[in-house]
Formats: structure tokens, sequence, C-alpha cells
């Protein structure tokens, strides 16, 4: 297979972490390329060393670290291992420096440090995995909100794949059929009628319709990004919302004006267009209404983008610690910012009486969504819908073939168009 020129050569060494960062009774590194063999025996000593497939325990002789490390190591042979590469493991305590001295280890052998997914992606190239399970492993990777980790794990579970495996296998069976009859083509032997050719075909076609919707529909590459403007009572949100959007949404100084969530589209700097949300006030309240509308917003921000906390530069107020959902993304900005004679260059500020500010805010959360839909993208998800697509169309044509009666050769060959589709 031909490689793109400046992408990592399969050649190389690679090394990484299998295990989460932080202190944990054991750490696991990981490495895969043609010496990932022969430097775990260089490095590994023990009663018994590592064979493929089975676990050795000793210790690790690691240049530039005095002392041995105890460990356990096991390798794996080309073919045998996740990559199809050679791979080796070790066990080692779980220091992070420990971890660090393992990699340095490996680099200085001629090893590398594996770009994210590079494992899944050598697992991929060498027929390991297949499409739709690699590309949920790099989801996975890469999710870096509930939602992508939700959807990555979906995709991984069958999500994507089960479908794809069960339209492979009735494309390879309805083939099989149709060349079957191309064989005996000569002998007036009907291997598979017209009209049973036509029911199969339309079953394909839904199932595969069908599959392209699921898919559509779990996706959320294409809606815009949802930012909401959150903070304590009488923050300055609404008056935000509506400098920004040129609404018209109920502005007061009494706590609580804003009992349900506004939504204007807003289009920032670069011309991206944005949902803007301006919800309710977060904060303890006394009010049995409140309260509950409070609990909606926290149960309603975990559905959005980023979060913009709102705090007045002239009453700043902390917010209990669930209010905001946790892990949320968030960018702090003061508002208000007309109301105070200082106001430092380092916070991001604005007001909504002068306009002060508001260029920079507009444009920090520009970056932030650029950020954001960058990862929204779901370039296995993308990539998905791009096979459906194509895999409909060409079922489309093969169906239309079959009904006009054009030859079965025309139609056997829509389908392996369709195969090449899935990929």
């Amino acid at each position: 297979m031909l490689q793109q020129s400046g992408a990592p050569s399969l050649e190389d060494l690679i090394v990484a972490p299998g295990s989460a960062p932080g202190a944990a009774a054991r750490a696991v590194v990981r490495l895969a390329g043609p010496s990932a063999m022969a430097l775990t025996l260089r490095l590994f000593s023990g009663a018994e060393q590592p064979r493929p497939g089975h676990w050795a325990e000793g210790v690790l002789n690691l240049p530039g670290f005095d002392a041995p490390i105890p460990a356990l190591a096991a390798v794996w042979a080309t073919g045998k291992s996740y990559t199809g590469q050679e791979m080796a493991e070790w066990h080692i305590p779980g220091s992070p420096a420990l971890v660090d001295v393992a990699i340095d280890a490996v680099v200085a052998h001629g090893g590398r440090l594996a770009e994210p997914g590079e494992f899944t992606r050598r697992a991929f190239l060498s027929g390991r995995l297949d499409l739709p399970r690699a590309e949920a492993l790099l989801g996975l990777a890469g999710a870096t909100t509930r939602e992508d980790l939700v959807q990555a794990l979906d995709q991984h579970a069958g999500g994507l794949a089960a479908p794809l495996a069960r339209l492979h296998e009735g494309l390879m069976d309805l083939l099989a059929d149709l060349e079957a009859g191309l064989d005996f083509g000569d002998e007036d032997i009907e291997i598979l009628p017209t009209d049973q050719l036509l029911v199969r075909l339309g079953s394909l076609l839904a199932h595969a319709v069908l599959a392209a919707r699921k898919l559509e529909s779990r996706s959320d590459a294409n809606r815009k990004p949802r930012i909401a403007l959150v903070g304590p009572p009488n923050a300055g949100k609404s008056s935000l919302f509506n400098q920004l959007t040129k609404s018209g949404a109920l502005v007061s100084p009494i706590p609580g004006t804003t009992r349900d969530w506004l939504v204007a589209s807003l289009a920032l700097p670069g011309g991206v267009e944005i949902d803007l949300i301006d919800t309710a006030g977060l904060g303890t309240t006394e009010d049995p209404l409140a309260e509950a509308v409070r609990d909606i917003n926290v149960s309603l921000m975990s559905h959005v983008d980023l979060l913009v906390v709102c705090q007045p530069a002239d009453a700043p107020a902390s917010l209990p610690s669930d209010a905001l959902p946790v892990g949320a993304p968030t960018v702090l900005v003061i508002t208000r910012s007309d109301t105070v004679s200082i106001v430092r260059d380092d916070i991001l500020s604005c007001s909504s009486v002068t306009g002060a500010g508001l260029v920079r805010f507009l444009e920090v959360l520009s970056e932030r969504v650029s950020s954001i839909s960058a990862r929204r993208g779901a370039p296995h998800l993308v990539r998905g819908r791009a096979q459906l697509e194509a895999l409909v169309s060409r079922l489309r044509v093969a169906h239309s073939v079959a009904l006009e009666e054009e030859g079965a050769e025309l139609v056997a060959l829509e389908l392996r168009h369709a195969l090449d589709a899935l990929g």
C-alpha cells in the first residue's frame, strides 16, 4: 500500500503509554514495529525470557536509569498482535516518571513516540481491524466530550459496524447467486428469477437507507454549535444576549426574570454561525419554581458545546458547586465592565451598554467554536456517511437496471461497485 508523502512510516518502532496518565499501581508501555521484540529481549532479564503470547516476570534494565525496574513483559510476533506487527508490552510500577524513563529508553534505541491513534491505524492497514471499528476507536481516542465518547463507543460496539457487516454479507450472497447464474447462462438454467432479484435488491436498498438515516440522526456534525450564557441571577446575561443578537428579551434588575431558555442565531467573526442561548440565573433559592428551573438548566447544559460563565464586575458572586455539569467546557467573561473604574486587561470583559470588549469577546468565542467544530466534525461519522451514501446510490442503479431487465452482468457490476463503496 502506498503511503502519502510525509505520513508516518509503518517501519518505525513506536512507543506510547498504554494506561491512563497519573500514578497507579501499575502502568503499561506499548511498543509496535519491526524491532519491538528484539528490543524487549535486549532490555529485559528474568528467570525466563518473554515468548510470543506469554508473560515473563523480571526486570527492565533501561539506559539512563541506574536501578533495575520490576516488570512483566510480553511480546507478539508479526500477524499475531493487535497491530499485525511485532508488539511488546511492559507492565511496570505505576509512576509517571518511570513511564517517561521507559519511553525515553525506546526512543534512545531508535523508536519514536506514537502519534494519537497510530496503533489503531496500523491495525487497520494490516487488516486486523475493519474500517468502521478502526474509525470508531480513533473516535474514542479523540473524544473530548461525553457525547463524543458515547457516540464512538456506540459505533465500536456495533452501532455502525453491525449494519455494514449485514449489508456486506447480503451483497456478497446476492452477487454470488448472480454470478452463478452467469456461469450457467448457456444452459438455460435460471438461478435467480428477476422477481426474486428485485425483492433482494429492494431489501438491501431499504436497509442501506435505514442505516444512513440512523447515522445521520446520531451525528451532530451538521448542527450549529450551541453556546449558552450562564451565571448567577442578574449577571447581565440577557443584556449581553440582546446586544449580540439584537433581540428584545426582557431585561430587569429583578433576579430570576429569565425563566426559559432563549435561543437566537449569531454569526461570529469568520462567518461561523452559532445558536446563542440565554439561560435562567444559577444560584441557591427558596423558590420551588426557580429551583426546578435550575435543575432543568443543569440537565440541558450537558447538551451545550460551550458555557460562557458571566460574572458581573460590580457584584461578583460564586456559583454553587453543582451549578455546572462536571467537565463542561467553559469560558469566563466579566460583564457590566462599565460599572467599575478599572478593568484588567488579562481578563475577558465586556459591557452591553458601551460595547467595550464585545469585539474581543466574539473573537474568543470564534476561536473556541473553531476547536469545537473540528472535534464535532467526527471524521469516522463523516466517512461512514459517505460510504452509505455511495452504497445507496449504487443499489438504486442496480435496482433500476434489474427492473429494466438490462442484464444480470450490469447488475453484478453495480453490486461490485456497492461492495467497493463499503470498503
